[in-house]
């Protein structure tokens, strides 16, 4: 898996942002207000927005953003969105295959990096 790149599926239900650790909420919202990343309310529900790359694996990291309840943190880099987000699709959170070509689908580098 390291190495490799994996969709990013959006939820199909609005997110509280308002029940998430204060912390994440505290974070995500300076960075929407500093236009690093969009808002929740501005991504597609239920769609794949794009992929990111699997760099690593591990047991423990410090990021704000490591859930602590999970035993792998996957440490993520090169984020691209979608043109044209994939619709009709349907998923869990957790891995799924998808036959996809990502070489086939139009991409643009995420300016939210």
């Amino acid at each position: 898996m390291i190495g490799e790149k994996i969709l990013i599926m959006s939820s199909k239900k609005e997110e509280d942002m308002s029940i998430v650790k204060q912390e994440w909420h505290t974070e995500y919202s300076r960075l929407v207000s500093n236009g690093i990343i969009p808002s929740l309310k501005e991504l597609p529900k239920g769609v794949i927005l794009g992929y990111v790359k699997v760099v690593d694996i591990k047991e423990k990291s410090d990021s704000l953003w490591a859930a602590e309840d999970t035993q792998f943190k996957y440490i993520l880099k090169d984020p691209y969105m979608f043109k044209f987000p994939i619709k009709g699709v349907r998923g869990q959170p957790k891995p799924i295959n998808y036959e996809i070509k990502l070489s086939e689908i139009e991409a643009i580098p995420s300016k939210y990096e």
